[in-house]
């Protein structure tokens, strides 16, 4: 492709001097210029054309060597940056190619950038571009919980101690994923667990964002759904609560309904410590497989505060195949606890915890920017991202 557009540029040069007689000298640039932006404008579009008929996947980028205190944590850096291309997920214009505001044609946004949420196949299955082995079924026994973390063990603890007081029936067949979205150190996950101590009550796997960005909570949230290889996964945040009762309900809860066949996520209700209570907006139980094929969370939120939950559930009932039920009678319990709590920690830990936060920066709350860009996407003025995983991460 490179080549084609340097011949083409040193044919048109050649052709604009010869046919319009364009000369060179520095006063009597700007007619070539003007020619030169019209054909540049042309060749622009007719090559976009052409990318949009024939896409192919785009490379991946090299990971990079993350030193740490693991003489063999070279061997465990992954970069799991993807770019799920048309060509790779098949995807299927959900808008036809009629413009929508501000003269965008929304099908532009199919070459190898958009996931449009009704009639897509895209899933992280199809799509892995990667050393990683790909997952070809979601077949492990049970369910995955699926836990973001940041900086603040004696929730992260306490969380554990209940999922503890489950049947071991349940434990068993009870996968956890904690993904750690960059704490600094002194604050990571392993610095207050040791993994193989839970061996014997459920199988729990830890990974750690590397690369440092502010609300990359939609970014964490992907990281962990492409590791789960259960056919269904609670999504949970680390404030939250999920006592057994409400568990034992959820992994009743049909993925599918019987009489239409659509593909149904549950939402559970919010006790906070007052006593009041509303439905959560983020914690649900829902098919592994429909998180991705609705396009999963677009990471161009990530970097900036707020609409995280919002745009999701924006796309995942634009799809009149997928319906979102609210159970107002199954309770989650709001966790009020302090990141460093010395009952949780002891004294030592809650000191050394608290000393790591001391120096932490807090970032920026504004929403402005993803109220924007919400806006934008929504009405069809800009695309829906695809390219997930824009970070390092590795196991632990």
């Amino acid at each position: 492709m490179d080549r084609m557009v340097s011949w083409f540029f040193l044919t048109l040069n050649a052709t604009t001097n010869k046919q319009f007689n364009i000369q060179t000298s520095d006063e009597k640039r700007m007619p070539r210029r003007i020619l030169s932006g019209i054909f540049a404008v042309t060749f622009f579009s007719v090559s976009r054309i052409f990318t949009i008929t024939t896409i192919t996947p785009l490379p991946e980028f090299d990971g990079a060597t993350i030193l740490d205190r693991d003489t063999n944590i070279e061997d465990r850096v992954v970069n799991r940056q993807k770019i799920y291309s048309a060509s790779a997920c098949n995807l299927v214009p959900a808008w036809g190619a009629t413009g929508m505001d501000s003269g965008v044609n929304n099908t532009s946004c199919v070459a190898g950038r958009d996931v449009l949420f009704p009639n897509t196949t895209a899933t992280s299955l199809t799509c892995q571009q990667d050393d990683k082995p790909a997952l070809t079924e979601r077949n492990h026994p049970g369910v995955t919980i699926a836990l973001l973390y940041f900086s603040k063990p004696a929730l992260l603890l306490r969380q554990l101690q209940v999922f503890a007081t489950y049947p071991e029936t349940v434990q068993t067949n009870l996968t956890i994923i904690i993904i750690d979205d960059g704490s600094p150190a002194g604050l990571r996950v392993s610095d207050y667990i040791n993994l193989t101590t839970y061996d014997a009550l459920f199988r729990l796997r830890l990974a750690r964002i590397t690369t440092e960005k502010d609300w990359n909570i939609g970014g964490a949230r992907n990281l962990a759904l492409d590791l789960v290889d259960t056919p269904r996964t609670l999504l949970l945040d680390l404030d939250i609560i999920v006592p057994w009762d409400a568990t034992k309900a959820a992994l009743s809860w049909p993925l599918f309904d019987s009489d239409s066949g659509n593909q149904l996520a549950h939402r559970f209700n919010r006790r906070r410590a007052d006593g009041t209570e509303n439905k959560h907006p983020a914690v649900c139980m829902i098919r592994t497989d429909a998180y991705w094929e609705s396009g999963g969370c677009d990471e161009d939120f990530c970097g900036s505060y707020g609409f995280t939950d919002v745009h999701f559930w924006f796309r995942w009932k634009a799809d009149k195949s997928r319906a979102l039920v609210d159970h107002l009678d199954v309770y989650v319990e709001e966790l009020e606890m302090l990141a460093c709590d010395s009952t949780v920690l002891g004294d030592e830990r809650a000191a050394e915890c608290q000393s790591a936060r001391s120096i932490q920066a807090k970032p920026n709350r504004n929403l402005k920017k993803n109220h924007a860009l919400y806006k934008s996407k929504t009405q069809g003025r800009s695309c829906w991202s695809n390219k997930y995983l824009r970070f390092l991460w590795l196991y632990e």
